[in-house]
């Protein structure tokens, strides 16, 4: 299994192994050289069959389910502080350090109009409004990656759209899905998604 990271301001994406993958954590350990934590919160698909150069508007043919998820890397890359390569791959694919929910949703049951909320010890850091553009970036992402590589069934592609967050070792994450439905107020759609404390 592959894992594709794609990033929507700069229209680019990366690779980390399946190594790094966690579905439920309560304590994330962070590797010694790593000081301040880079945050990226955002959505995740998962391919559903063998692919290569699809075009955007069949993209959704190859996705089976869509997942909420948080990349970690340290934060010197974001500032442009890595001198190689192996360094680059050694503070980006740190065990435990791609976080993908538990539950899965298709396209019709996708929580659309909700907010995924990013919290960093309990403050509320930034809010994503799930609107129908989630679709498009998504088929995007699937056009960009499968443009340059074969993708397989399993894979899993995540969308970056917002800016990092940073965070310090011993913080606690929080990602927590809410909003406004016909019926119900925002209080009465409340769903933590990832709760969890940095060591």
């Amino acid at each position: 299994m592959n894992i594709f990271t794609y990033n929507v301001h700069s229209d680019e994406f990366t690779f980390k192994p399946d190594t790094t993958l966690v579905r439920e954590v309560n304590t994330l350990y962070i590797p010694g050289q790593i000081g301040e934590i880079s945050v990226n919160s955002g959505i995740c698909v998962r391919i559903s069959k063998a692919a290569k150069c699809v075009p955007a508007k069949y993209a959704e043919r190859y996705i089976s389910d869509y997942f909420f998820g948080i990349i970690l890397s340290d934060w010197l890359i974001n500032c442009g502080k890595v001198s190689s390569h192996f360094e680059y791959l050694k503070l980006t694919t740190f065990e435990g350090s791609t976080v993908v929910s538990h539950n899965s949703y298709t396209k019709e049951t996708f929580p659309a109009g909700s907010i995924l909320r990013t919290y960093i010890n309990q403050h509320e850091q930034s809010e994503f409004v799930l609107n129908d553009e989630i679709f498009d970036l998504t088929e995007r992402a699937v056009e960009r990656v499968s443009s340059h590589f074969s993708l397989k069934t399993g894979d899993l592609v995540i969308i970056q759209k917002e800016k990092p967050l940073k965070l310090q070792k011993g913080d606690s994450i929080m990602l927590r899905l809410s909003g406004t439905y016909e019926h119900a107020s925002e209080k009465d759609f409340q769903i933590t998604i990832f709760d969890f404390l940095t060591k």
